[in-house]
């Protein structure tokens, strides 16, 4: 299986992180400490970190029942590892997928790393690339359902980057700026009782309502539109 971790062939490749994948999940991720080298080893790599990244993701989304010390181990490793990347390389997608799959199937792992994953969102909230703005987006969705306290810290960021991505040409980045204003103003937290946060969005409402109106095809509720 190793010696075929690099196939050119996508469906060779696709088949070895399954059986990869399998393997782990059955047989624990310290039977094979070989593998864990060499995922880790190639993740900064341009040859061989797509293959590594895959095999994680496949790992993540399958692993939010799996407790064994040493699994959990090896996945903060790998998060070490992933952050480390994201704070020097902007060429980021596959790596804010991955960072994605942490906060949703291994929020236990991503919690306690979160004063090094904000600083990272944060300083990538001006990359142009559509795909990258999506993800992180969703990344930020995901945040501020976990702790109130991370979009306290970052509310003028965000409000400002959810503002400035809505797009005519494509409904899930549109549906993701929606759904963060609507969390925003009808969040049951107060967050709008804070009155620095309530009179900011207060500014940006002449940016905002129109956005909202001009995607009515987002399903919104009525009470987002009408506060």
């Amino acid at each position: 299986i190793i010696s075929c971790y690099f196939e050119r062939d996508q469906s060779i490749r696709k088949t070895i992180s399954t059986i990869i994948n399998s393997f782990i999940k059955h047989w624990g991720i310290s039977s094979w400490p070989e593998l864990i080298q060499l995922i880790e080893g190639n993740l900064d790599r341009k040859e061989g970190n797509e293959m590594s990244i895959k095999t994680i993701n496949l790992i993540l989304e399958d692993s939010s029942s799996i407790q064994e010390e040493s699994f959990k181990k090896t996945l903060n490793t790998l998060l070490d590892k992933i952050i480390a990347i994201l704070q020097n390389n902007n060429e980021c997608l596959s790596y804010i997928t991955t960072l994605k799959l942490y906060l949703e199937n291994r929020q236990d792992l991503a919690f306690d790393k979160m004063r090094d994953i904000i600083p990272i969102l944060k300083q990538k909230l001006n990359l142009t690339d559509n795909q990258i703005k999506k993800k992180i987006g969703e990344c930020w969705n995901i945040i501020i359902h976990l702790d109130k306290e991370y979009l306290i810290e970052s509310y003028e960021d965000l409000i400002n980057f959810y503002l400035g991505n809505f797009n005519d040409h494509n409904y899930e980045q549109s549906f993701t700026c929606a759904s963060f204003f609507e969390y925003l103003i009808l969040s049951k937290d107060g967050f709008l009782d804070k009155s620095y946060i309530k009179s900011f969005l207060q500014t940006k409402l002449t940016l905002l309502i129109p956005n909202l109106i001009h995607n009515m095809k987002i399903t919104l509720t009525e009470g987002c539109i009408c506060n």
